[in-house]
């Protein structure tokens, strides 16, 4: 909201208020000694109750507040005879916001790999392109938030309430329009994950890509569709098979080893049944320690007992090491290619 308008506290935004001035009778160094010791402000004439971290909800809540807009809808002219009113909602998370309020995986919001740091980077829809807005730096953090304002056309059905009261791009919308916004890598990422979780279905991204046709930015979401895969669990897995897909078209996701009676022993991320291989792509988090990496070796041994192969790459070699652990894949399978033959 603009800064100076009034103080109040709406349950539907949590603990994210507006700013205050004029009403409770807040002078400017008041307000100055609150932003030092009670308050924290996002973005100008913005205000949060300090000593937290915003949280998904709040960013996106604090990115329409300062673009104009509570989420409220404003009518477009007069009602119809029938009584119905066009509406319009004054800003809109959309983008990188939408994608982490329907808890979309952004591979690069904070990686220990690549140093990448986009959760400082937020989308707001506005009708009406406004200019992007930095916020100041705040002590401690190695930069700024960035709300980047953009002027999107939606179609019908494609904003939708969240749970949190926000009116957001649904959950398909905010993935193709991850397409344009990420990397290439980041946005299979999301797309797969939104599969996966049966947020939406490929026949709602063959049908919203066919009322695309022609748009800009279409080519972009037709490859990101083209290379998605709902089979895939993780981001790992996501970006191991976009590395290793163009030179092994035979991997498949999630191949289950099954034993001589059809009893499942393990799954592998990625498998070549033919040669008995199968690739893991172990996460940031779930495969750290000493007590998974022996769980790891164990499934391996199963696996050896059974005539089957396994490579893994962590998640540095996905994105720091590519080329290096390609090689050492594509080498693994050279091997077992002339093995069976």
């Amino acid at each position: 909201m603009a800064s100076g308008s009034q103080l109040s506290r709406r349950r539907d935004l949590g603990r994210l208020d507006p700013s205050a001035r004029r009403q409770g009778g807040l002078s400017t160094s008041a307000i100055d000694r609150k932003l030092r010791t009670e308050w924290q402000s996002p973005y100008p004439g913005v205000l949060a109750d300090a000593g937290y971290d915003l949280d998904p909800v709040q960013w996106a809540t604090a990115g329409v507040l300062a673009s104009g807009g509570e989420g409220c809808a404003l009518p477009l002219g007069p009602a119809t005879r029938t009584g119905e009113l066009s509406v319009s909602l004054p800003a809109i998370p959309c983008g990188r916001d939408a994608a982490r309020l329907w808890g979309f995986p952004l591979i690069d919001d904070d990686d220990p790999a690549t140093g990448g740091l986009d959760k400082f980077e937020h989308d707001v829809h506005v009708w009406g392109r406004g200019d992007d807005l930095t916020a100041p730096v705040v002590k401690g953090q190695p930069r700024a938030h960035v709300l980047h304002r953009h002027s999107l056309t939606f179609y019908e059905g494609e904003v939708v309430q969240h749970d949190s009261g926000l009116w957001v791009p649904s959950p398909l919308r905010t993935a193709l329009d991850c397409c344009v916004l990420l990397p290439f890598e980041a946005a299979v990422c999301v797309m797969d994950n939104g599969l996966q979780r049966t947020q939406f279905t490929e026949a709602d991204l063959a049908a919203a890509l066919a009322l695309r046709a022609g748009h800009a930015g279409v080519a972009l979401q037709q490859a990101v569709v083209a290379a998605a895969d709902g089979r895939s669990e993780a981001p790992t897995e996501t970006l191991l098979r976009l590395l290793l897909k163009p030179d092994w078209p035979e991997l498949e996701p999630q191949v289950t080893l099954y034993d001589e009676r059809g009893v499942p022993l393990r799954r592998y991320d990625l498998g070549d049944r033919a040669i008995r291989f199968g690739g893991e792509a172990d996460g940031k988090i779930a495969h750290a320690g000493s007590v998974m990496a022996a769980r790891d070796h164990a499934k391996d041994r199963l696996g050896r007992a059974f005539g089957w192969s396994t490579e893994r790459a962590t998640w540095f070699d996905v994105r720091r090491r590519q080329e290096a652990t390609r090689t050492r894949f594509l080498a693994a399978r050279d091997r077992l290619r002339k093995k069976v033959a």
